[in-house]
């Protein structure tokens, strides 16, 4: 600190914590909010299509189809185009969602039931 910069008060270091720690806090909730809502498309789809699907071919199935999304994002996004099908949003849900199937299948953890009851909001 040099000599024209004023010491900082204890009320205004509490302040500035407070700002960092309330900024924290809301990034944490937009994390936990990202990561439910992701919950409820893994379990939705999950119901639509079965289980069969990524059995079949298993971690290797699962790494094609992330293959499939990365190329798919890679293109849209080199050509700045509007995508007719699925949005840009959607297509990085589906990544994670494809990361969460591929953690599950690793710990052996995918052949179990999946919960289907809604969260509190």
């Amino acid at each position: 600190m040099d000599a024209d910069t004023p010491p900082v008060t204890f009320e205004e270091g509490i302040d500035e914590v407070m700002v960092e720690v309330k900024k924290r806090l809301l990034e944490e909730k937009l994390i936990d909010e990202a990561l439910l809502e992701l919950k409820h498309i893994i379990i939705s789809k999950q119901l639509d299509y079965g289980k069969e699907n990524i059995l079949k071919f298993g971690e290797y199935g699962v790494l094609v189809r992330t293959s499939d999304k990365f190329e798919r994002l890679t293109n849209l996004l080199q050509k700045s185009q509007i995508p007719k099908n699925e949005s840009i949003d959607d297509t990085w849900i589906d990544l994670a969602g494809y990361s969460v199937l591929a953690k599950m299948l690793r710990n052996q953890t995918f052949r179990l039931p999946l919960e289907t009851k809604k969260e509190p909001k």
